[in-house]
């Protein structure tokens, strides 16, 4: 097994911040870029844009010029605590970051001034606060009630929220608890942990989750059955061979650099958890894991299916690359073996033993569509004149929306706009454009007229220019922005369980290979275990695990293809949750 190598900077800081606006740094053997950037708290771009030659390479004594003006003192309340740093990724969300560290949003806000207004950007540095002053990443179990102070304006619901508990789980610990809460009262949050069985099992989703059709979700742990031995592959692309050839710096700069290795990995830590998981609930069925050895242009999966008879295995997760994919299920066709395909986008051949994993764009967009009609809201489109494509969706699908007219410079009409609100309904705006300046038009219109109607803003799939820092998260909350999604952007009961477990067996958080590695791992166990063809139970069952639906349709080309989406939205309190 490989095991990922992470260095984690640990700094303490004073509740200094520099008067000047630049301090001088003096380049040490062997220092780099990133080091120094996050030494001084900016990204290695301000240390360019100060030093241009520094891209060419460091040398040592080299003097720099650090800008201080972006070094952000952490609020008093932080200072003493021992903080980390975190460089913003692309695509990545303020929530993103609190549930990777395992803290809530409001620590983010406090330990990095101007963040809740400003919003993050990628490449820059954060402040991860340890709220508890330790090293380890995985809460410990309590051993105290933990007491949380009322602020103003807070309710019930968002400190449940905040905490990651149910309601009704809070109102269990303070019984005396009413709806109005006092400024200044204190109330039990968590209590000490007691013993649980780590298995994890699928939860029971919320009833309120809206998903691309109305196939009944399924529990299948309420129906395994254990008596005959079942065969399952998995075919991942180690390429070991590779590293196997690589000096050990060489494989240290691999483990740091090669992205498709890392995915590989965490897909495989998840797996390895699923794989637990299915011999504590004694599911009869034996696993083979194979390097696939494969890449864009070639791979081995001929000869391990040849030299390992996986004709007679009841199913096969891999290869990653489509092509391979469709490759392995060509040769195992004759016997009807499934192979489930379990990253790639692409719909590859129509094989009749093919399922992929990942919902297409027009799974999002129908489970949307779908979520619309049930809403019988009023529903209103501002489409940008480049997304003729979008407009012919929507006016296919959904008849009774009305199209927002556009003034001479290709604003939206604010007048017009306001002429097809409705205030007896829900008024849905659906946007589909890439413009900022329109799209924060459209916004900025839709909150003024809040007041007197009902808004909610939404779309129909994704949108990056949603990310850009232009755009404020604080107008798409108010909006209460709707979307699809591939996965789920919240926490629930399965997701708290398998991130502590996980914490504890890697020591690291979960991303999202690992738990798609997990959930279409333990999936594939389940359904082998139903005393039904593989086949069957993909057609009569949908299920949720961890963080991924699994709700397959049947291709008229041959083959299924996962339409399980989810319909979530934006929060006034900073969360997201299934779309109301």
């Amino acid at each position: 097994m490989f095991k990922k190598v992470i260095f984690l900077t640990v700094l303490i800081f004073s509740s200094a911040i520099f008067a000047q606006n630049f301090t001088k740094h003096t380049v040490a053997k062997g220092e780099t870029i990133t080091q120094i950037a996050q030494k001084y708290n900016v990204t290695p771009l301000d240390i360019y844009k100060n030093n241009p030659d520094a891209k060419n390479g460091l040398k040592i004594d080299e003097l720099l010029l650090i800008p201080t003006t972006k070094i952000v003192a952490p609020t008093k309340a932080i200072t003493k605590q021992i903080l980390k740093r975190h460089e913003v990724l692309a695509k990545e969300t303020v929530y993103g970051i609190a549930k990777q560290y395992g803290i809530t949003v409001k620590d983010l806000y406090q330990a990095n001034a101007g963040m809740e207004t400003n919003g993050i950007k990628i490449g820059q540095l954060i402040v991860i606060p340890n709220l508890n002053g330790q090293k380890t990443t995985p809460t410990a179990a309590v051993k105290e009630p933990k007491i949380h102070e009322v602020v103003a304006k807070e309710t019930k619901y968002s400190i449940a929220k905040e905490y990651n508990i149910s309601l009704e789980q809070l109102e269990k610990w303070n019984p005396n608890l009413g709806d109005n809460l006092a400024v200044g009262q204190k109330i039990i949050v968590s209590k000490p942990a007691e013993k649980t069985n780590t298995t994890l099992a699928p939860q029971k989703s919320e009833s309120n989750m809206v998903v691309a059709d109305a196939k009944k979700k399924y529990d299948l742990l309420k129906s395994l059955k254990k008596s005959e031995k079942k065969k399952l592959a998995l075919l991942l692309p180690f390429n070991i061979s590779k590293i196997e050839a690589d000096s050990l710096t060489t494989k240290a700069d691999r483990l740091k650099k090669d992205g498709f290795l890392n995915m590989t990995l965490d897909f495989y830590a998840g797996a390895l958890m699923a794989i637990d998981s299915a011999k504590v609930l004694g599911l009869n069925v034996d696993i083979s894991i194979f390097d696939s050895q494969e890449t864009k242009l070639g791979s081995n999966v001929a000869n391990i299916v040849k030299q390992n008879d996986l004709k007679n295995f009841h199913a096969i997760i891999g290869p990653f690359y489509q092509s391979q994919a469709d490759h392995v299920a060509e040769m195992v066709e004759e016997n009807q073996v499934p192979v489930i395909s379990p990253l790639s986008k692409e719909m590859g051949k129509s094989l009749t033993n093919m399922y992929n994993v990942t919902p297409s764009n027009e799974a999002l967009k129908s489970g949307m569509i779908n979520y619309l009609k049930q809403q019988k809201g009023n529903l209103i489109a501002v489409i940008d004149s480049k997304k003729t494509s979008i407009k012919d969706y929507i006016s296919s699908n959904l008849e009774e929306t009305k199209f927002s007219a556009f003034t001479e410079k290709n604003e939206v009409d604010i007048d017009k706009m306001k002429l097809l609100l409705s205030k007896e309904k829900t008024n849905f705006v659906i946007i589909a454009s890439e413009r900022t300046g329109l799209i924060l038009n459209t916004m900025n219109t839709l909150i003024a007229y809040q007041p007197d109607y009902n808004i909610r803003l939404v779309i129909l799939e994704p949108n990056p220019t949603l990310d850009y820092e232009e755009i404020p998260l604080a107008k798409l909350t108010k909006l209460k922005l709707t979307y699809p999604s591939l996965t789920k952007d919240f926490d629930t009961p399965a997701t708290i369980a398998f991130d502590k477990s996980f914490r504890l067996k890697n020591k690291i958080a979960p991303n999202q290979y690992a738990t798609r590695g997990f959930d279409v791992t333990f999936d594939t166990l389940l359904r082998l275990s139903q005393g039904i063809s593989f086949e069957d139970s993909i057609i009569e069952q949908a299920t949720d695990q961890v963080e991924n639906r699994f709700d397959y349709s049947k291709k008229t080309s041959g083959g299924y293809v996962n339409k399980g989406v989810y319909i979530l939205q934006y929060n006034t309190d900073l969360t997201i949750s299934s779309a109301e």
